[in-house]
């Protein structure tokens, strides 16, 4: 059974999920789709810079910054820090990672190089799952410091009132 809510008269229609400012957000609150269609985002942004990687006059070094700041962080974990991470999701990410190293290595898949000899390689660690989770710590700590707000309330579990613990009686 669901609730009928109206607006001026007009009945609102309920949806399983919708895209606001860019991000998918599900009735369920599964982050899935968000997190793959930034990924997919990332992927387009990567392939469209493909002169940048195949480039002889930049260095490897500065090709891997590049890559960090115009695919990573800017479009791939944008608005990472409002979402759940399952561990399902988190493979995506370091998936995602390690895709964008052999593409700017120009190394596919059927040549059977490992993750560890592709980041030994460009002398990188694997750092993109762990700046989305301390992305994810600090908005965290920012809502925790807000002295009354509601998305605070929502993390704690709070609900204002006077209501006391124990059985309700009528």
């Amino acid at each position: 059974m669901s609730t009928r809510i109206s607006l001026s008269g007009e009945i609102l229609e309920e949806v399983d999920s919708f895209v606001y400012l860019g991000s998918i957000f599900t009735s369920d609150g599964n982050c899935t789709q968000d997190i793959r269609k930034r990924l997919a985002m990332g992927r387009a942004a990567m392939q469209s810079l493909s002169s940048v990687w195949k480039s002889k006059d930049i260095s490897t070094t500065t090709k891997v910054r590049l890559l960090k700041a115009l695919v990573c962080r800017s479009v791939a974990i944008y608005g990472t820090e409002g979402r759940t991470l399952r561990s399902r999701e988190e493979k995506y990410i370091e998936a995602f990672e390690m895709w964008c190293y052999r593409r700017l290595l120009r190394i596919p898949w059927t040549q059977n190089k490992t993750n560890e000899w592709i980041l030994g390689k460009l002398k990188v660690e694997r750092e993109l799952l762990d700046h989305v989770k301390s992305l994810k710590l600090g908005f965290y700590g920012h809502t925790m410091r807000k002295y009354k707000s509601l998305e605070k309330e929502m993390v704690q579990g709070c609900v204002p009132g006077y209501r006391t613990r124990g059985h309700f009686k009528n």
